[in-house]
């Protein structure tokens, strides 16, 4: 298997999906409606740019992390749960820093619209009850990165609420 095979298929493997279980970083796709009942378990396919976005993005984060590292400053992955009325909603932070998380981002743009990353934000702040600060990251330009501090919403976590709650009737009724 050569290089570029390698990474496809690296890149195309999905996490499984159950009804009742969303992560954190579903929420905009279904608020936009990307991510539909008809589709949620369908296998995504990342076409190259996806492919070469998610990877930078993850290079970022392993360099920040090995940086964080050797400073000794705690910047652990955390995973979490939060069951609300009959679903569950799961997160996984970049960075539990102790007393704030990190959300990491390298987009194409790092001057783009950061208000598709606020429900993810949201969710942060809710389930592992930090607050929360986006680091956007620039592969091409100095400054090498900026940081955001997220400031929470009652109003946006009521509306990720229901919003889940629609979506999981939904799925139910669909599949």
């Amino acid at each position: 298997m050569n290089l570029k095979e390698a990474i496809i298929t690296f890149y195309s493997q999905n996490k499984e999906r159950k009804a009742g279980r969303y992560w954190a970083s579903d929420i905009y796709s279904i608020r936009k409606g990307y991510l539909t009942a008809h589709n949620f378990f369908k296998p995504k396919k990342l076409n190259e740019l996806s492919q070469f976005q998610i990877f930078w993005g993850q290079a970022g984060e392993c360099w920040l992390r090995e940086i964080l590292g050797k400073l000794h400053i705690k910047s652990g992955r955390q995973k979490e749960v939060l069951k609300i009325n009959d679903w569950e909603l799961s997160a996984e932070c970049d960075f539990d820093c102790g007393d704030y998380i990190i959300e990491a981002k390298t987009p194409k743009d790092p001057d783009c619209d950061k208000t598709k990353w606020l429900d993810q934000l949201e969710t942060y702040h809710r389930i592992f009850k930090k607050p929360v600060k986006l680091v956007v990251l620039n592969r091409f330009d100095p400054p090498l990165y900026k940081v955001y501090d997220y400031q929470p919403s009652e109003g946006r976590w009521l509306e990720i609420q229901k919003l889940l709650d629609n979506f999981n009737g939904e799925l139910k009724r669909n599949n």
